[in-house]
């Protein structure tokens, strides 16, 4: 986004236009108005954008977009109905980030498959990093805040060649402690751990042609907030198939002998002796900032994005646009999936975690016909992409009497799409006799090919009794 007088320029149809003439729903936020709202983060971009919600799963660090009720749940491995896209390049994975040094942020509403090489059907949100420019200049920012924050970012434009050699290097550092305190042990969650480099180099060989460079590597640490158990499976409802408030309780001696649930104490020294809903009932009281939880808990991440854009003028009014993507995930995240100090479900020492590795290449054809009075975009659109992930579930641990049951979900997704697309916009101003009346009408034609392959130890537990814990 950019501002030339009382207008915004947007690039919503992968074209520069102004945000009053686009014929799809977009919300803009300029870099300058990201820092003047200190729009740092997810949590902070949904305040801004009307209709924009940031989902979270099972822990803070697990997070995707939500646009008019459409999302994904993290662990379906389905694509995301709202995708993220980095400088055109779309990002795969659900997590958090660092929002730093950017030109714009732009939310679209809705299906985009004519318009992006990669289909969503809920919308797209779109980053664009700041481009370097023809002036040696550069900025330091700093935040601080309770918790121990600090925060920091700063940038450096470098012009090595005069308007046609551009460098503009980005860096972010972050570093903020817990605001929910674990009795359990001690330790505080949500504490978080960011570092953040990014390099953009600009080529201008010639007037009409332009490649832009950007490499952006961002490594995060520290743990998440976790989600607690507020309520338990009231009496009317149908058997469990594990009844948890049954067995995690003095009441336990009924079923198996007096001296059962005191061996389990004796075993379980953290755990609340007047058991499972005793525990359900001290959380009401302690609220969402003092917990009590066994499980581990951690959060690591590295991520590299590259993407490399490429434009050629061929005419007044036409372009070609070639857009290659790689982006390399490594992540592992480990928390709490009962939400109590009790053993009943947790991600145990390893959690849950893998690698995703994705390239992508896309050829537009932009420009102008019939007089400039129609706008159109063609293109054609290739993806693959190979997401090994492996996760573990410690489930119903009841020693010295039953040992825990480890599901183990492993294996590796693989997705190969080829997609062609298209869209135009035709001014029907001077036609109907009404300034502003345009027609848009666009096309999709893709396949995908998605299959998954198991791993010798994946080993899933299914329950034929939809009733569970």
């Amino acid at each position: 986004e950019e501002t030339s007088g009382a207008q915004i320029i947007v690039t919503a149809q992968r074209r520069e236009e102004t945000l009053e003439r686009t014929p799809v729903a977009v919300s803009a936020l300029s870099g300058d108005a990201l820092a003047e709202r200190a729009i740092v983060t997810e949590s902070d971009l949904q305040s801004a954008v009307p209709g924009l919600t940031v989902r979270v799963g099972q822990t803070s660090n697990q997070l995707n977009y939500s646009l008019r009720g459409q999302t994904v749940d993290a662990f379906s491995s389905s694509r995301p109905s709202v995708l993220p896209y980095v400088n055109e390049v779309q990002v795969g994975g659900a997590g958090s980030t660092a929002f730093f040094d950017l030109g714009s942020i732009q939310v679209l509403k809705g299906p985009q498959g004519t318009l992006f090489g990669r289909n969503s059907t809920g919308g797209a949100v779109l980053f664009t990093t700041a481009k370097p420019t023809n002036q040696f200049e550069g900025y330091v920012l700093g935040r601080a805040g309770n918790y121990d924050h600090f925060q920091a970012e700063g940038a450096l434009n470098i012009p090595l060649v005069d308007d046609s050699v551009l460098l503009r290097v980005a860096g972010f550092f972050q570093r903020r402690d817990g605001f929910q305190f674990n009795l359990f042990n001690g330790e505080r969650l949500g504490n978080i751990r960011r570092e953040n480099v990014r390099a953009s180099l600009t080529l201008k060989p010639a007037p009409t042609i332009v490649n832009d460079l950007v490499i952006d590597y961002a490594h995060a640490g520290g743990n998440s907030l976790s989600s607690v158990a507020y309520s338990g499976r009231p009496a009317s409802a149908p058997p469990a198939f594990v009844p948890t408030g049954l067995f995690y309780s003095p009441a336990v001696d009924g079923i198996f002998g007096p001296g059962t649930w005191n061996a389990f104490l004796a075993v379980h020294p953290g755990v609340n002796p007047l058991g499972f809903d005793a525990e359900i009932a001290a959380q009401q009281k302690r609220g969402p900032f003092l917990v009590n939880l066994d499980a581990p808990n951690f959060h690591r991440s590295k991520v590299f994005v590259v993407s490399n854009i490429t434009t050629f003028e061929v005419g007044p009014e036409t372009t070609i646009k070639n857009v290659i993507g790689y982006v390399h995930r490594r992540q592992q995240d480990a928390g709490e999936f009962d939400g109590t100090v009790f053993p009943a479900d947790d991600n145990g020492t390893f959690g849950r975690g893998g690698v995703l590795r994705q390239f992508s290449e896309e050829l537009q054809l932009l420009g102008k016909a019939f007089g400039g009075r129609l706008d159109y975009v063609v293109g054609v659109y290739y993806s693959k992409e190979k997401d090994d992930t492996r996760s573990s579930s410690h489930i119903f641990e009841f020693e010295p009497f039953i040992p825990e049951t480890i599901q183990i979900n492993n294996g590796i997704t693989r997705n190969e799409t080829i997609a062609g697309y298209a869209q135009g916009t035709l001014d029907l101003s001077d036609i109907v006799g009404i300034e502003g009346l345009g027609f848009t009408a666009g096309a999709r034609l893709s396949s995908e090919k998605v299959e998954f392959f198991r791993k010798p130890d994946d080993f899933f537990i299914t329950n034929p009794n939809p009733a569970f814990v």
